[in-house]
């Protein structure tokens, strides 16, 4: 854990706003609208004699192209809804309260005790429950691949968001569930002598968010 300075009270704080949410919910969604996207273009480009091949086809054409949209959408919405309220972690000195989205559209806070977690720095934001080595079985074996394309097009897709600039991240883990904060000078006094996170680099950018009623701070 990284040491932290112990002249703040816990009724002092420090705002962040956590600017990384939307490009990584972004960065999330494209992978699976170029799929989307790919599979109804390659629909368009086949055609079938037989009526209900043909019947499966377009049906497959409006699946995917509503699968698309609707990503899109969410986005769109998501995007307004964080220019009205922006999401925020407030820093104390034992505990961290963290405003974030879940998968519904749904703002959450989620507020992580301090004593005891595991405080790193990455070149990658995360968020979430990630499996650990340990949990892969059989069928994740063969579902790897394409979660490896997948990770690579989001951490792709939010560079280019970044505009290419290395950015540092302060990741908080603690009983499996990580959070994370762009490093700038309001907090960078508060951690130091912390080491690099080498598990970061094998995780989607956002995980599974879910988490017991009495750790929602909402």
């Amino acid at each position: 854990m990284g040491n932290k300075e112990n002249n703040n009270t816990s009724e002092e704080f420090v705002i962040i706003e956590n600017n990384w949410f939307i490009k990584a919910r972004i960065a999330g969604a494209i992978p699976w609208i170029m799929f989307c996207l790919i599979v109804c273009f390659v629909l368009l480009c086949i055609s079938h004699d037989d009526p209900l091949k043909e019947l499966y086809r377009k049906g497959g054409i409006g699946f995917t192209l509503c699968g698309a949209f609707i990503l899109i959408f969410d986005n769109i919405k998501l995007i307004q809804k964080i220019k009205k309220m922006p999401l925020v972690a407030k820093i104390y000195d034992n505990y961290i309260e963290y405003d974030f989205y879940d998968a519904n559209g749904n703002k959450k806070r989620y507020k992580m005790d301090l004593n005891n977690a595991n405080i790193t720095y990455s070149n990658k934001p995360v968020l979430g429950k990630f499996p650990s080595p340990d949990d892969i079985n059989f069928t994740d074996i063969f579902i790897r691949p394409v979660a490896c394309c997948i990770r690579f097009v989001e951490n792709l897709v939010f560079k280019i968001l970044n505009r290419f600039c290395e950015k540092k991240y302060i990741i908080f883990e603690k009983n499996g569930f990580h959070l994370s904060l762009e490093d700038n000078k309001k907090i960078s006094n508060y951690f130091n002598d912390i080491k690099f996170n080498e598990f970061t680099k094998g995780y989607f950018l956002i995980g599974s968010i879910k988490f017991n009623k009495e750790e929602e701070n909402a």
